[in-house]
C-alpha cells in the first residue's frame, strides 16, 4: 500500500512537471496537496524530484530522515535474481512433517519448512494460519 502511494505520489509529480513545466512553486504547492490529503495523515514521505536536463533538484521533501527499506528494495533484489538465474529458475522449498496425517487429512505433529533461497513465501498465504502447497507423490492434506 505506501509502495502504491508512493509511486503513484511519483507518477503525479512527473506529469505535473510535463504538464507545467518544471517551476518549483507550482510543484511544491501540488505535492504538498498530494501528501497532506486525510488518508495519508500517518505516512511519512521521502520525495526528490530531480531534473536530469537542468542537472538540479526541483522538489525534496524529509530529505535528512531515515526511511526503512521496503518494497523498492525487494524490487532491486528480485530483478538482479532474475537476471543473474533467468526467469525461468524456480526455487524449491522442502517441506517435512514430524508427524503422523490421520484418517482425517490432519498432521499431528509439526510442518518443517527448510529455507533454500526462496525470497517469497507470501503467495502460498491462503487465509490466516493456512499455508497452501502443490504436493507432488503425496495425497493432499489439511496443513494448519
Amino acid at each position: 500500500m505506501k509502495l502504491r502511494a508512493i509511486l503513484l505520489l511519483a507518477a503525479q509529480a512527473l506529469a505535473i512537471l510535463c504538464a507545467h513545466g518544471q517551476t518549483v512553486q507550482p510543484l511544491d504547492a501540488k505535492i504538498s496537496a498530494i501528501v497532506n490529503r486525510p488518508e495519508f495523515r500517518r505516512a511519512m514521505f521521502g520525495i526528490e524530484v530531480y531534473s536530469l536536463s537542468d542537472n538540479r533538484v526541483l522538489y525534496v521533501l524529509n530529505a535528512d530522515k531515515l526511511f526503512v527499506p521496503d518494497s523498492v528494495t525487494k524490487l532491486i533484489t528480485e530483478g538482479t535474481t532474475m537476471q543473474m538465474l533467468g526467469s525461468d529458475y524456480r526455487f524449491h522449498t522442502s517441506v517435512y512433517r514430524t508427524g503422523p496425517i490421520s484418517k482425517e487429512g490432519v498432521l499431528r505433529g509439526d510442518l518443517v519448512l527448510v529455507a533454500s533461497g526462496d525470497l517469497n513465501l507470501s503467495n502460498r498465504v491462503t487465509s490466516p494460519q493456512t499455508l497452501a502447497f502443490e504436493l507432488s507423490n503425496t495425497p493432499r492434506s489439511r496443513m494448519k
